[in-house]
C-alpha cells in the first residue's frame, strides 16, 4: 500500500498520498521523546527504522496491515539505545545499521539492534552509504571526510583527507563522480577517481 511516512514529536505517522488521510500511527508516547530530526527508514515492505530523540535511541518497527476493516498493526521489534542519532542519519548495508551514537561513529545489528562496535571519534558528523562499493563516506564535524568499510566486525578506515575546515553539520552529496561538502563558511567539490 502507497503511503507517506513521517516522525513528529508526538506521532510516527503514515498517510495516503492521494488523500492525506491518516493511515496507521505510532505514537511518540512509547518512547522517550524530543524532536526527531532522522528521516524514517524502510528496511523492507513491512519493517521502518526510526528515531524519535536522541534520548530514545532507535527502533525497529514491524508494520502489517488489519484484516479488511480492522487497524494496521505497529509494533515495535526491538529498541536500543546502543544507536543515538540526533540530527545524524544513519545507512544500512545488509544486516547492519551505521551512524552515529551521539558523538561517536557506531554499528549495531539490524535483527537485534545491539551494538557491534562504537569506536569512529568523528564528532557530530553525517554518513553516506556507497552501496556498490562496500563502502560508507562520513564527513566529520571537522570537514574531515573518511573512507570506512562497511563492516560489523570492526572500523576499518580506507582513507581520509580534510576538505573543509570550521564546523561541518551538512549533509554530503555525492553527483556523479563529483563529491560535495558544505558548512555555513564554505563549500567544496572534488572529483573522485579510481586509483591508477
Amino acid at each position: 500500500v502507497e503511503q507517506v511516512l513521517y516522525l513528529s514529536d508526538k506521532e510516527f505517522t503514515a498517510a495516503d498520498p492521494a488523500t492525506g488521510k491518516k493511515v496507521w500511527g505510532f505514537p511518540a508516547s512509547q518512547v522517550r521523546t524530543g524532536m526527531p530530526a532522522t528521516q524514517p527508514h524502510l528496511i523492507s515492505p513491512k519493517e521502518v527504522m526510526i528515531a524519535f530523540s536522541e534520548a530514545g535511541g532507535t527502533m525497529l518497527l514491524d508494520v502489517a496491515p488489519g484484516a479488511e476493516g480492522k487497524e494496521w498493526s505497529v509494533e515495535p521489534k526491538w529498541q536500543s539505545r546502543d544507536l543515538k542519532p540526533y540530527f545524524n542519519d544513519y545507512v544500512r548495508y545488509e544486516d547492519a545499521v551505521y551512524g552515529f551514537d551521539g558523538n561517536i561513529f557506531a554499528c549495531v545489528d539490524l535483527k537485534t539492534g545491539k551494538r557491534h562496535w562504537k569506536k569512529g571519534r568523528y564528532g557530530a558528523g553525517q554518513v553516506l552509504l556507497l552501496a556498490d562499493q562496500g563502502l560508507l563516506l562520513v564527513l566529520s564535524e571537522q570537514g574531515g571526510v573518511i573512507l570506512v568499510e562497511a563492516n560489523p566486525e570492526e572500523l576499518k578506515e580506507v582513507a581520509r583527507f580534510q576538505a573543509i575546515e570550521g564546523k561541518t553539520w551538512n549533509h554530503p552529496t555525492i553527483v556523479g563522480n563529483r563529491l560535495y561538502v558544505r558548512n555555513a563558511e564554505e563549500i567544496a567539490c572534488y572529483e573522485l577517481k579510481l586509483a591508477e
